[in-house]
């Protein structure tokens, strides 16, 4: 997570807090939109374990083993308008909604993490809101969240210095795409052939693939050039061509690479 492993403290650098930051989705679920959670002045963890105690009857030492959590953050925010963030909170909370209304889906961000992608977690989380107005300053907002089920594992990019992020579920894998190609019509086209078939409402993708890594699933292509399956794409014999099958919001489904064979 953060390079090799060292075993002397003097060696070993120092996290801060300030390097595992939170990002709420104030989009859909089907259209994410995950946003910086700025303002905050406490997001502390609970894990709250569920112990299993016993003693057997040929032992005297008592044996304890956690078999569940109710993992919760408490939180505190000083309000600020517009922001998306502050403002869906505080909607749950002053409209004191209930049930799937107050839930919120948090991505968790270890920036400190190694290369681009960032570990990740993501989990939906029952608002529960506490308090409202306390203190003579800045309008205070205070609860908790309560996880909703199981955290995804996954890794988290950003292309606006951290303000936003997509999360990726390294969970599931990427399906295969079996590339080929053959000279195309013109110098320095080639002809690409993709299998498995389109899956229907989803689209093609491609790139240069010297240097790039494949793409982890529901990772966000934007950056690709669009490709309608169909016409010659310029490159030169010997490069490697990376075709990728995305959703319609450029979400990752299926990736695949190929030697290129390019017209002379």
């Amino acid at each position: 997570m953060t390079g090799s492993n060292v075993d002397e403290m003097q060696k070993a650098t120092l996290i801060k807090r300030s390097k595992r930051v939170a990002f709420m989705n104030v989009g859909t679920s089907e259209e994410p939109s995950y946003v910086r959670m700025q303002g905050f002045t406490s997001m502390s963890e609970s894990k709250s374990p569920t112990e299993y105690s016993r003693q057997y009857m040929d032992e005297d030492t008592e044996r304890t083993d956690v078999v569940g959590y109710a993992t919760q953050i408490a939180y505190s925010f000083d309000r600020h308008s517009p922001f998306s963030v502050h403002e869906k909170l505080a909607q749950i909370s002053d409209d004191e909604l209930t049930g799937s209304d107050a839930h919120v889906d948090i991505v968790t961000v270890d920036l400190f993490s190694d290369g681009s992608q960032k570990e990740a977690r993501k989990r939906t989380y029952a608002v529960i809101p506490d308090t409202t107005g306390d203190g003579t300053d800045a309008l205070i907002y205070s609860g908790n969240f309560r996880a909703v089920g199981e955290a995804v594992k996954g890794v988290a990019s950003s292309s606006d210095k951290w303000q936003t992020v997509t999360f990726a579920d390294s969970t599931q894998e990427i399906g295969t795409l079996t590339v080929s190609t053959a000279a195309g019509t013109g110098s320095g086209n080639t002809k690409v052939t993709v299998s498995p078939e389109l899956t229907e409402g989803n689209k093609y993708k491609y790139a240069n693939a010297d240097g790039l890594e494949q793409p982890a699933y529901d990772e966000d292509v934007s950056v690709l050039t669009d490709w309608d399956g169909e016409a010659d794409i310029k490159m030169a014999t010997g490069e490697t061509i990376m075709i990728v099958e995305c959703t319609q919001d450029n979400k990752a489904r299926k990736a695949g690479t190929g030697e290129v064979t390019a017209a002379v």
